[in-house]
């Protein structure tokens, strides 16, 4: 271990939020990612992939996410509370392999709220030394923000490459792709995803300085401040202000309001950033930004659920009426801004309660996912949210599960419910009652987690050629 414990720092920050990932170098001998390469590969010759299972199968991984830099990272950029998530991917380069198209992972192929603030992160770590010709993944500086492919076909990209033991954290909506393997050997990479717990209160890694500061070096899309400074209050727990108010900025509302309906995303985005960011906006502006959620462009009405999530809670009240609305589409798009406020809205409970019971199932997906990232604040919500977890829906299901592990032990009349979720046939659903039941902490609740584990432990020498 190294003799100073690592910092995660502003200058770490910054990057994070502008470029979507920063890279670590865990102090390990070479021979601790010898051993875990070597074991990945018989694994992959005698087995395939173990998919979910490579934790298991080969345990000597975890130690590389509790080495201090990769804690310090993922504490600063999710909170010291953030969870590893059960879904787990080795990717097998093979020799002589094609490269992939640049794409954002989906969420094991369900529709979740795509949040700019960061909510996961996706963690890349190489077992043995990657170079550019053994085809190593390739990210999009800066793309994290973006639905829309902004790159030129034919990008290349930034390749993510280093000694053995180099860890890449990733915001999980970066664009990335594997680049061709040129070579005649066997490259692995390791991906694990980590999820935020609790919405931030303060800032947990520390900053020198309070205020966003301009990067000093140039940024991949252009001048975003509107927006990094948003994010960069969010995750020190507080509001983004512009210093101004409307009165002094009606022309300039005006050619915001302007760019935010237009085609560009980029510029769309920024627009409702901005707007979001103005001091007097509940009076003047969120009105703007509630029509847009009507308009007939799903870029605009996404962009103005990004600004509405900037706004926070003075726009909840208009909100709430939204989510009334007979429109599926406002009150889908009224939803997905209500999951950017975290704690800001915590008014919105009884509605998103009432929301759990929509017809439209992205409205019941999302208002699961805001309820948990208002936390102990939508205790509530408990009863719906353990009705939901009825739901026919795998992806309402386990965001609903999730939710009441985020509650925490307020949701201890939950514990019943999350014990028969223990069974349901999608692996998400079963992991996220478990951390639920682990979170709550009742004596009755760990009880029934310790029952879940012991008949669901896994031995990881056990193979098809050694079964005893």
């Amino acid at each position: 271990m190294a003799d100073k414990p690592y910092q995660f720092s502003d200058e770490d920050m910054r990057r994070f939020i502008v470029n979507g990932h920063v890279t670590l170098k865990p102090d390990f001998p070479r021979s601790f990612h010898e051993h875990i390469y070597q074991q990945t590969k018989l694994i992959f010759e005698s087995d395939g992939n173990p998919g979910n299972n490579l934790l298991p199968r080969i345990p000597e991984i975890q130690e590389v996410f509790d080495h201090v830099a990769v804690r310090d990272a993922l504490s600063g950029i999710l909170g010291p509370d953030y969870i590893m998530h059960s879904h787990r991917h080795p990717h097998h380069n093979l020799p002589g392999s094609a490269e992939q198209n640049f794409h954002k992972d989906s969420y094991w192929g369900y529709d979740k709220v795509r949040h700019h603030c960061p909510h996961w992160v996706l963690a890349f770590y190489y077992p043995q030394d990657v170079v550019e010709a053994i085809g190593p993944s390739a990210v999009l500086p800066g793309t994290q923000y973006y639905n829309t492919q902004l790159h030129e076909d034919g990008a290349e990209g930034t390749p993510l490459y280093g000694e053995a033991g180099t860890v890449t954290l990733l915001h999980f909506d970066l664009w990335h792709r594997a680049m061709a393997n040129q070579t005649q050997k066997h490259r692995f990479m390791m991906k694990f995803e980590f999820v935020r717990m609790k919405s931030p209160a303060v800032a947990p890694w520390q900053p020198e300085t309070p205020n966003w500061k301009t990067v000093g070096w140039e940024a991949p899309l252009g001048n975003h401040e509107a927006m990094w400074r948003h994010i960069w209050d969010w995750l020190r727990g507080q509001k983004s202000s512009s210093n101004g108010d409307s009165s002094s900025m009606n022309g300039e509302i005006s050619e915001l309001g302007n760019q935010l309906h237009g085609c560009s995303e980029v510029a769309s985005l920024d627009a409702a950033y901005a707007l979001g960011a103005v001091d007097d906006v509940s009076d003047t502006l969120a009105p703007m930004l509630i029509d847009a959620l009507s308009a007939d462009s799903e870029l605009t009405r996404r962009s103005a659920a990004y600004g509405l999530g900037a706004v926070g809670k003075a726009a909840v009240p208009a909100l709430i009426d939204a989510l009334s609305q007979s429109s599926e589409s406002i009150r889908r798009n009224a939803v997905y801004a209500l999951a950017q406020m975290d704690l800001s809205a915590r008014e919105a409970v009884p509605a998103l309660s009432k929301a759990l019971r929509d017809p439209c199932v992205q409205v019941r997906r999302h208002a699961a996912e805001t309820l948990g990232s208002v936390g102990e604040s939508a205790q509530n919500a408990v009863p719906a949210l353990i009705d939901a977890l009825q739901d026919s829906d795998d992806h309402v299901r386990f965001d609903s599960a999730l939710a009441l592990a985020q509650i925490g032990k307020p949701a201890g009349d939950a514990v019943p419910a999350l014990v028969t979720a223990l069974k349901d046939e999608n692996r998400y659903v079963r992991f996220n009652a478990s951390v639920a039941l682990e979170w709550i902490g009742t004596p009755e609740a760990i009880d029934a987690l310790l029952c879940f584990l012991s008949i669901y432990r896994w031995c990881h020498t056990t193979t098809n050629q050694s079964t005893f």
